[in-house]
């Protein structure tokens, strides 16, 4: 077993799509770049758009963030430049850029957003994320959801740390797993991940934080994320092997 305490992912708090102030956008260039030139570990949401471009982007729809409507894996990758955040100039950003930003600075932690089709056939977003690393020359590890992204890397990259993302899914609905079976950490046989990822506000639940913390042993870290205030840090930075940040400067917190 990939011993986790030894790597980067347990030696500084994770920064979450380069988001450290809360006028910053998150997964935009802008704060990525900045994230990077200041040394901080990254965590960056991938997805897969319909002519196979990787982007750095974690929400299903584009309405919420960017105004535009449809769902993202409609996207094109010559769309991208009129998909603004906002009113702002900051527009949904490839894998590509975003590794030419952190110009190999800072280890970064990517979310592989998939759903089942992708597992199905046999892996493309799997394959196509692990062509474009072979240039980034720093640490990096993966994470997901998606037990099937999971198993993926267990059985065709085993060299690569794996951890899974889970939590209660509240107003969400995994298409790819049962939502209470990722909630319990049910697929952690099959998966065997490096670490558990585990949602702060559902911890913030007793009798799942006593089951979460009971269920994974030893020798399997836990980090949180959804970790966004002052508040929330200070509650869980005990309970974590790690936080995964965001909207504020953990670094900065006595």
């Amino acid at each position: 077993m990939t011993n986790i305490y030894n790597s980067f992912l347990v030696d500084k708090a994770i920064c979450r799509g380069g988001k450290f102030k809360v006028e910053q956008i998150e997964n935009s260039l802008e704060a990525i770049t900045e994230a990077a030139k200041e040394g901080r570990t990254l965590s960056l949401p991938l997805m897969k758009i319909s002519d196979g471009t990787l982007i750095v982007f974690a929400s299903e729809t584009l309405g919420r963030l960017t105004g535009k409507d449809g769902y993202t894996k409609n996207l094109s990758k010559s769309e991208l430049k009129d998909a603004k955040y906002g009113d702002s100039k900051q527009t949904i950003i490839t894998l590509e850029e975003a590794l030419k930003a952190i110009n190999s600075k800072v280890p970064v932690l990517f979310e592989i957003i998939s759903d089942c089709t992708d597992f199905v056939t046999n892996g493309v977003m799997e394959r196509a994320f692990m062509e474009t690393m072979k240039g980034f020359k720093n640490q990096w590890a993966i994470e997901s959801s998606n037990p099937f992204v999971i198993m993926w890397f267990k059985h065709n990259a085993p060299e690569v740390i794996r951890g899974i993302k889970s939590g209660c899914f509240r107003g969400e609905n995994p298409v790819y797993a049962n939502k209470y079976k990722l909630m319990w950490l049910k697929y952690n046989d099959r998966c065997e991940p490096h670490f558990v990822n585990y949602c702060g506000r559902c911890l913030a639940d007793y009798c799942i934080r006593r089951y979460v913390v009971k269920k994974r042993t030893k020798s399997i870290p836990l980090f949180v994320w959804k970790v966004g205030n002052e508040k929330l840090y200070y509650r869980l930075v005990k309970l974590a092997d790690n936080i995964v940040y965001n909207g504020f400067d953990p670094s900065k917190q006595k």
